[in-house]
């Protein structure tokens, strides 16, 4: 709501059901929800499985889904965590092989989408009692958790060590943005995507603060990634940038984006077409901006005439 907190409203279906829902954890980029469900009998809470739900494009939640069967047992699965790098979950289980009670695992996501053989954490970390509320900070070499294992105060208690490498998420690093009236340096909220050029898949895809123009992101570091931004009555913006010799992970990469409104005759500046080297073969990487180009002059119903092109890979 730009500067203020809007008032706080029930998820409603088909998150919030006549069962327990509870425990969640957001990806870093705002689309995809874990949460814990479990059965409401007259015993208690039965068969906590953990679920996802992917945002769609008009701003509903889709249909829960069990994230898989490599991670929910027939036992119980709780205190689910996705790490902001998107990639590494950690979740607490009885029903792996384990230290006994509730035991702390860690698995990855795999480049075709699914999710790795879950990995337990080991001792001293996870010891016959319960492990479970794990977090990870941002760079990955700390983590908290509760344990009701001897030694404490009673009751989960909470403890923090250090994270050993293997068990680590991916390095990450931030991105500061700020989009604004290239005439009138105005804030602007506008849409932007970020695109892994690796992979050419879309990383985020979001907008910015329509207060103050900002967003902030976190992002894999070591990548290659294209920035596209757009914005009603406003020529479209793209650039690339690379965060792989980036000494400092914990300070942030800027960028600042500025937007032209539209006029006839005004060039806009393709910064993120590629091509194959000494070849007119355009690379997968090209495709997103030029669906924006396309997007672009179907809402501006423009002359193609009329609207100049600089193509720069």
């Amino acid at each position: 709501m730009g500067n203020r907190w809007a008032k706080p409203i029930n998820i409603g279906p088909p998150i919030n059901t006549r069962n327990w829902e509870t425990q969640p954890s957001f990806s870093s980029d705002g689309k995809t929800l874990y949460f814990v469900r479990g059965t409401v009998t007259r015993e208690g809470i039965k068969n906590q499985d953990i679920y996802y739900s992917q945002l769609s494009k008009d701003g509903y939640w889709g249909d829960p889904v069990s994230i898989s069967s490599k991670i929910n047992t027939p036992d119980r699965e709780e205190s689910v965590y996705i790490h902001p790098d998107n990639q590494t979950l950690y979740f607490s289980s009885n029903g792996h092989i384990g230290m006994g009670g509730l035991d702390i695992y860690m698995c990855k996501k795999q480049p075709n989408g699914e999710w790795g053989n879950p990995i337990n954490l080991g001792y001293p970390i996870n010891t016959n009692n319960d492990e479970n509320s794990l977090l990870v900070s941002p760079n990955g070499e700390i983590a908290y958790f509760a344990s009701n294992r001897q030694g404490g105060k009673g009751g989960l208690d909470l403890y923090q060590f250090d994270l050993y490498k293997e068990a680590r998420p991916e390095r990450l690093t931030y991105v500061i943005g700020k989009v604004f009236d290239a005439r009138s340096k105005k804030p602007l909220g506008a849409t932007f995507e970020l695109i892994d050029l690796e992979t050419a898949q879309t990383v985020i895809e979001s907008e910015s603060n329509i207060g103050n123009g900002e967003f902030l992101v976190s992002l894999t570091a070591n990548k290659n990634y294209a920035l596209n931004v757009s914005k009603n009555g406003y020529l479209f913006y793209s650039e690339n940038f690379s965060l792989k010799e980036i000494a400092d992970l914990s300070k942030p990469f800027q960028l600042d984006i500025p937007l032209q409104p539209i006029d006839i005759g005004s060039p806009v500046v393709l910064n993120n077409i590629f091509f194959e080297t000494n070849m007119f073969n355009l690379k997968a990487e090209s495709n997103a901006e030029l669906q924006k180009l396309v997007d672009f002059l179907t809402l501006n119903k423009f002359d193609l005439m009329s609207l100049s092109c600089l193509f720069l890979s």
